[in-house]
């Protein structure tokens, strides 16, 4: 059955919601200091977004650039004037520096013409300052360093080091937990950045099983279940932890797919069934697979001892 209009809006706006746990929470927090820093000192002291995938960078990415303010519209006695106040620039598909500040004139809502990078630099300066930009971020940027190509990423951290002392604009750069060492390499580069922010998978504690009794209370609250999962059940919060791992996007994914299975068959309550079909339609026919939410206790108790031990 597919959804229906009012069915996509439920999902839509599931899929929006953001859950502050603690770590999430004080990664939201060293960004945001960082860009004060740099404000006040009058130069580049900024962040790192450091996060295995999953983990909720491009979310909190995401969410700094709303809290900055994104772009808007201000209307002035002139004519209509365009803010971009934060944005999130795309890491180009080569390593060339000429294709990144490309890239950053677009996200501004330029045109840039083929031209040589003093040009094109040219040009960012001028429109950055034009649009009040006050952050900009470089999402992941271990697409961008290259470490096979050592004088190609060294020079891509010498631009961006330049670009963020020639502007004074903070620029928050967020990658996989590899891209520290490659920013540390480089000096100059790695001075600028004393801030690191750091995400990773959650472990089974008391953190994980708030988040997922928050996601599952909104779940249930946005598709007006009547019966929500009991999520306090070891059995079902353990197969959760086993599926997902603590990865957020897993365990976004899994819910967002057990809400659709349950909206699709218009029901209102919320089945371990749901889950264990949810979990085989992810596990994209990998095998052998012990979906956690078909075993026995007895089994999911294993297969958790056997996760500590690993």
């Amino acid at each position: 059955m597919p959804l229906s209009t009012a069915m996509e809006s439920k999902m839509i706006e599931f899929s929006n919601t953001i859950i502050m746990h603690p770590q999430y929470a004080a990664a939201i927090e060293k960004l945001l200091h960082g860009m004060e820093a740099t404000r006040l000192r009058k130069e580049p002291c900024c962040a790192l977004l450091l996060g295995d995938p999953g983990t909720g960078k491009s979310t909190a990415c995401t969410q700094i650039i709303n809290m900055v303010g994104g772009q808007r519209t201000v209307l002035l006695e002139s004519g209509q004037f365009k803010q971009v106040l934060a944005f999130d620039c795309p890491v180009p598909a080569t390593y060339s520096i000429i294709d990144l500040c490309t890239e950053m004139l677009k996200a501004l809502g330029d045109d840039p013409p083929v031209a040589k990078l003093a040009t094109l630099q040219n040009r960012l300066f001028r429109l950055l300052k034009t649009c009040g930009t006050k952050l900009i971020i470089i999402d992941e940027v271990h697409d961008l360093l290259n470490p096979s190509a050592v004088k190609t990423w060294q020079n891509v951290c010498k631009w961006i080091k330049y670009v963020a002392n020639s502007t004074a604009i903070p620029i928050i750069l967020s990658g996989k937990t590899s891209t520290e060492s490659l920013i540390d390499k480089h000096e100059e580069l790695a001075g600028r950045y004393p801030y690191r922010a750091r995400l990773s998978n959650l472990k089974y504690d008391s953190i994980f099983m708030a988040v997922l009794l928050k996601l599952n209370t909104e779940m249930s609250r946005i598709g007006n279940f009547s019966k929500p999962l009991h999520i306090t059940d070891s059995k079902i919060s353990c197969a959760f932890y086993l599926h997902t791992l603590g990865n957020m996007r897993s365990l976004r994914t899994l819910l967002y797919e057990i809400m659709h299975i349950v909206l699709t068959r218009e029901g209102d309550e919320v089945t371990v069934s749901d889950c264990a079909t949810a979990a085989r339609l992810l596990n994209d026919g990998i095998e052998p697979y012990t979906n956690p939410f078909e075993v026995s206790a007895g089994t999911i108790q294993t297969l958790m001892e056997q996760l500590k031990d690993a």
